[in-house]
């Protein structure tokens, strides 16, 4: 896989280290906003079943993110690249599941999917084939993107 030219005639390792960068450098920027957003005051006055959802919804996206930049590595089989891309999918749509408005979640599930299935840039399997797009897959694409800027 080494050496394997992508978009732009990019290495798979620049494109894996460059997306690698953007979901750190995001993670790090979006986690500072929603701290300085939510203050002592708000936390405290919070109801205990959204401080326990909004606890859970951050556990499984911090999780998603580790899974999303270890799919990302280019030293690693198609095999393992699929279950990580797999275990990346299902920890942002619990954080969905536990936190339905968790924007961050919903543009890391956008990102993940656009990036692996239709894109295309990394191998994970049957839903992604050079070429042919899953509609199914590009729909819910552009349904959380849409979600996430709010149109």
């Amino acid at each position: 896989m080494r050496g394997r030219r992508l978009r732009a005639g990019l290495p798979s390792t620049v494109v894996a280290v460059g997306i690698g960068v953007l979901i750190a450098t995001s993670t790090r920027a979006t986690t500072a906003m929603a701290e300085r957003r939510a203050s002592v005051w708000d936390r405290a006055t919070e109801p205990a079943d959204a401080a326990l959802r909004r606890s859970r919804a951050d556990g499984e996206l911090a999780a998603g993110n580790d899974f999303a930049m270890m799919a990302m590595s280019p030293d690693i089989s198609a095999a393992e690249r699929r279950r990580l891309f797999g275990r990346a999918e299902a920890s942002y749509r619990a954080a969905l599941v536990a936190d339905p408005n968790h924007s961050e979640a919903t543009y890391r599930l956008a990102q993940l999917l656009d990036f692996f299935v239709v894109d295309c840039v990394m191998p994970i399997g049957r839903r992604c084939r050079a070429g042919v797009l899953d509609v199914t897959t590009g729909r819910e694409v552009v349904e959380l993107w849409q979600r996430f800027s709010g149109n």
